[in-house]
């Protein structure tokens, strides 16, 4: 239910049991992922969906007022990041991992730790996924897409004449 001024909701969910069924809860010691931060590759990709379009984009990408909202990909970047990158909003940078390499512009996103970077893949041009790490995580039988170590390079922009 939702909260009213007559009902305040549940402050202990499933204190007297279960009431559909029986559940067991386990708790997993933390296993950290198979692909960590050294020298070569220092911070840490995310992947996230974007707010104004749907995926990859193959259908949204087409809908001229959600590109005005978000026409490329970004990278999320921590202030402190981009200092030591020496890097600035709106600069086009090239993200690199072991695997593949993808241009972005810089968000500077205050909300983003330092040594953390998120970057969506609704963009097909800019193949993010093709960045991240295809390790099996062994307990979610699942690839560990959603995180890999990752290198931020400057990137000279083409002038238009």
């Amino acid at each position: 239910m939702i909260p009213t001024s007559r009902y305040l909701g549940t402050p202990f969910l499933h204190k007297e049991g279960f009431v559909r069924c029986k559940a067991k809860f386990m708790p997993r010691t933390y296993r950290p992922p198979q692909e960590v931060p050294d020298n070569e590759s220092p911070l840490i990709l995310t992947t996230a969906r974007g707010l104004h379009h749907f995926h990859p984009g193959t259908l949204t990408s087409r809908v001229e007022g959600l590109n005005r909202l978000s026409k490329e990909e970004e990278v999320e970047i921590s202030h402190q990041d981009t200092e030591k990158l020496g890097s600035s909003a709106n600069e086009l940078v090239k993200v690199l991992s072991r695997r593949s390499e993808a241009v972005a512009r810089v968000d500077v996103n205050e909300a983003m730790p330092p040594g953390v970077i998120s970057m969506t893949f609704c963009f097909a041009e800019s193949q993010i996924n093709k960045l991240t790490n295809h390790a099996l995580n062994i307990v979610g039988k699942i690839p560990e897409f959603k995180i890999c170590a990752v290198r931020i390079e400057k990137m000279l922009e083409v002038a238009s004449v």
